[in-house]
């Protein structure tokens, strides 16, 4: 029971989720806003947390791991929607990212940044080891 009551806690901490917001390079492309609810599970491994993104209105189920080749702390959150849609976020601790939409084997990658990250940072980058 009280483990159930520190991850309750710990998934209120995240207040109304994280909210990012990404674009193209060119003016005229449409900007995309991409919601991430952490949704702390008994099911998360170290080094591998739940978390929900929801993109132009569809929830999917994604996954946020460490990032343990680059030097900035920083994660990956992944999701798959349908059969050949996956999205994958780059998220820096600045709150820096990047989306890349691959559907059908083509593949996009939109620039923006996110707010509201600061609280699950820490725990996600927990199993990344020293810098």
């Amino acid at each position: 029971m009280a483990l159930f009551a520190l991850l309750t806690s710990f998934a209120m901490a995240g207040g109304d989720g994280i909210a990012c917001t990404f674009s193209g390079d060119d003016r005229a492309d449409p900007v995309l806003t991409v919601t991430l609810e952490p949704v702390p599970s008994l099911k998360d491994r170290p080094g591998l947390y739940r978390v929900m993104m929801v993109v132009e209105g569809a929830k999917v189920r994604a996954n946020a791991q460490p990032i343990a080749a680059t030097v900035e702390p920083d994660v990956m959150i992944r999701a798959k929607a349908g059969a050949e849609t996956y999205y994958t976020i780059g998220l820096r601790e600045d709150g820096a990212a990047a989306l890349h939409v691959a559907h059908s084997g083509a593949g996009r990658t939109l620039t923006g940044r996110c707010q509201r990250h600061e609280p699950w940072f820490p725990g996600w980058l927990h199993e990344r080891g020293p810098r």
